[in-house]
């Protein structure tokens, strides 16, 4: 209504674990809202891009010295975990949701990325230390594909959602 002073809003959540809180309102016109986000949000979003070029900076970078010098991919996975860190933390930013305009992508696009980070910075640890014929790591490699492919099961058939599940990735 027009001449309205008040405003009662119920807001339910399907999440016990956030459901005391309070979400953000913003008040104004859309200009104004967008310049606040931007503001607030868009040195943490610079930050990500900038990491995300740094890990695929990496990652090309290994790929040509690799066809010329026999390297070990340590570079590689860094790259890669850099890129995945960045991925997820772009996820989270409220920049990349104003520009997405798909809030479910995002979401799902955030708990995939930080289902994955792990194999990365494993790989990582493993070609640091050089460690390629400990039987250690495929059994913990076998886990984590398990891990992973239970619980994107369990979110699409509507079992468990990734948010209960989220602690088993790490």
């Amino acid at each position: 209504p027009a001449n309205a002073c008040r405003l009662h809003m119920n807001i339910s959540t399907p999440y016990e674990a956030i459901s005391g809180r309070i979400p953000t309102f913003y008040i104004g016109n859309t200009t104004s809202i967008i310049s606040l986000i931007l503001y607030e949000d868009l040195p943490s979003f610079i930050i990500c891009i900038m990491l995300l070029c740094l890990g695929i900076i990496m990652v090309v970078y290994w790929i040509i010295v690799h066809k010329r010098v026999a390297i070990l991919p340590t570079i590689c996975y860094l790259g890669i975990s850099a890129a995945l860190l960045s991925l997820w933390t772009l996820s989270q930013n409220r920049f990349t949701a104003l520009m997405l305009n798909n809030n479910l992508v995002t979401v799902y696009a955030s708990f995939h990325v930080f289902m994955l980070l792990p194999l990365p910075v494993m790989l990582f640890i493993q070609s640091y230390y050089e460690d390629d014929k400990s039987k250690l790591w495929k059994v913990i490699f076998f886990f984590f594909f398990l891990q992973n492919i239970i619980c994107i099961a369990l979110q699409y058939l509507k079992i468990l959602d990734f948010m209960h599940t989220l602690w088993t990735s790490f």
